[in-house]
């Protein structure tokens, strides 16, 4: 096997660098028969020499999963070639391992094949970063794909809600079209969440985040996490000094909830709900962290339930919009799919771990911060939804919903400049005979944004006031204003009253 080695010195010194080696080193006949395995084999798998010597190769390979890979080994065997291969392979335990395999051909003199010589190398952490990976693209994609519909749809949203309100404002009680009226109101209502939970997910959502103790937030909803289940057993390990993170504590809260709800349809017959939460000092040393880019400290929380489990595909599917598990009627399948939005918005990760019949864990990761707890502000009073005399300039590039804004506030004595096309704002002032008070703007428009916009208008305008709407943003820069309270913002769908109290808060600040 060593042919061209002339010291029994250099032998040794050859024996010994193989049987250190970190990779697996296997030597079997020309028939597969395993004749020599190194120390690092022995590691890798959990096996003693004495279980795999003169046993077939194929003792390490799944049969299961790799039938057309065991039969291009034993195809490369009778022809005498190398080959090159990822693998699954078995672990003396049971346990599957990813290994990329090399087997080489080993000749006499003669040219004659006496021996094959098979490198693994262990690549699992390889190939969990690479799934990883992909499954991060793929969530991105899906992503844009649920914000881009849930944009469009809200804009058609507020259309019907506006009308809704409008025709209901005319109608008298116990007018029978009222009913009919108030049955298409609920149904925008309900709508309107289903929306929210795909603008959640797609990260486009408005968070007013605050810089929280996450222990305090879980211990706030310690009574309804204990009612998730009469059978179910809930345990808090918190750790003490846990740090600060800056998140929307409303989001937090219904995470945490959506997690422990989901935990407890996976015990229909009872169990353990453990919630648990950690101080992370560098994301760096979390594999899983590192390879999504994350840094510095982080705040681990954590809830583990002893349920059903999930196997590997489930578990690669469960963030995704309307994907459940659950019979029908039984759930929309956007709960763990707000859970991983809601993270992904405040630059965290979430990491979940599961096997059939072994329970499921999900860890949330969130970035630590040093600032010292927001103090809540007090609440202010309700802007009524009462008219002015003021101008405002309305550009929204959806017609529907920017007849609807006009109509409305003309009907509430403003006097109203629009336009659909945001390039088109700046000759619309030129031409006005009064001053500009107000512009109402759609963020997101073909050409020139909403806030592009306004930062060109009040070049002309220095003083000139803003009102953002709708659906969703995309724009980085005015959510982080947004969450600091810079803008005034109103979400569509909104009703028309909603639109006149933030037109006159807008015109307040």
């Amino acid at each position: 096997l060593i042919t061209g080695v002339n010291t029994e010195r250099e032998r040794v010194r050859l024996a010994s660098a193989i049987e250190q080696a970190s990779e697996a080193v296997v030597i079997t006949s020309d028939d597969g028969t395993i004749e020599y395995v190194n120390q690092g084999l022995l590691k890798m798998l959990g096996y003693d020499s004495r279980d795999v010597i003169d046993h077939n190769i194929t003792l390490f390979y799944s049969h299961q999963y790799e039938p057309d890979s065991l039969m291009g080994m034993q195809q490369a065997m009778a022809e005498g070639r190398t080959w090159t291969k990822r693998m699954v392979v078995h672990k003396k335990n049971g346990e599957s391992l990813d290994v990329d395999v090399n087997m080489s051909p080993v000749r006499q003199d003669g040219g004659r094949i006496t021996h094959y010589v098979h490198i693994l190398r262990d690549i699992s952490k390889e190939s969990q970063l690479e799934a990883q990976l992909r499954q991060a693209a793929k969530m991105e994609a899906i992503g844009r794909l649920a914000g881009g519909i849930a944009h469009d749809f809200n804009n058609q949203l507020t259309v019907v809600r506006g009308y809704c309100d409008l025709l209901l404002r005319d109608l008298q009680p116990g007018d029978p079209t009222r009913e009919c009226i108030e049955q298409m109101d609920h149904a925008t209502k309900q709508a309107t969440t289903l929306t929210s939970e795909l603008l959640s997910f797609s990260r486009k959502q408005i968070l007013k985040p605050q810089v929280v103790n996450p222990n305090q937030i879980i211990e706030d909803i310690r009574k309804s996490l204990g009612l998730v289940g009469e059978d179910i057993r809930l345990d808090l390990s918190l750790q003490q000094d846990i740090g600060n993170i800056r998140v929307d504590p409303s989001r937090l809260e219904q995470a945490v909830m959506n997690l422990a709800i989901n935990a407890r349809d996976a015990m229909p017959s009872g169990g353990d709900l453990a919630i648990r939460t950690a101080n992370i000092d560098n994301a760096e040393d979390i594999l899983s962290l590192r390879a999504m880019g994350l840094q510095g400290p982080m705040v681990m929380i954590e809830v583990e339930d002893t349920g059903l489990g999930m196997d590997a595909e489930t578990s690669e599917q469960v963030f995704e919009p309307f994907f459940t598990t659950k019979k029908k009627g039984k759930g929309t399948g956007l709960g763990l799919s707000m859970v991983y939005g809601f993270v992904q918005q405040s630059d965290g990760y979430i990491q979940v771990d599961s096997r059939p019949g072994r329970g499921t864990s999900f860890r949330m990761y969130l970035p630590r911060v040093s600032e010292a707890l927001d103090v809540e502000a007090p609440l202010e009073k309700t802007t009524p939804a009462e008219g002015g005399s003021e101008t405002i300039l309305v550009v929204e590039d959806d017609n529907t919903v920017r007849q609807l804004v006009v109509r409305v506030l003309r009907e509430h004595g403003y006097k109203v400049i629009e336009t659909g096309v945001p390039e088109d704002a700046p000759r619309l002032i030129e031409q006005s005979d009064t001053h500009i008070d107000l512009l109402v703007s759609d963020v997101v428009m073909p050409g020139t944004s909403g806030p592009m916009l306004a930062r060109m208008l009040r070049q002309r305008l220095k003083f000139l006031r803003v009102l953002f709407i709708s659906g969703y943003t995309d724009e980085k820069t005015l959510r982080r204003e947004i969450h600091f309270a810079k803008v005034n913002f109103l979400q569509k769908p909104f009703a028309p009253e909603d639109l006149c109290r933030a037109v006159k808060q807008a015109l307040r600040t």
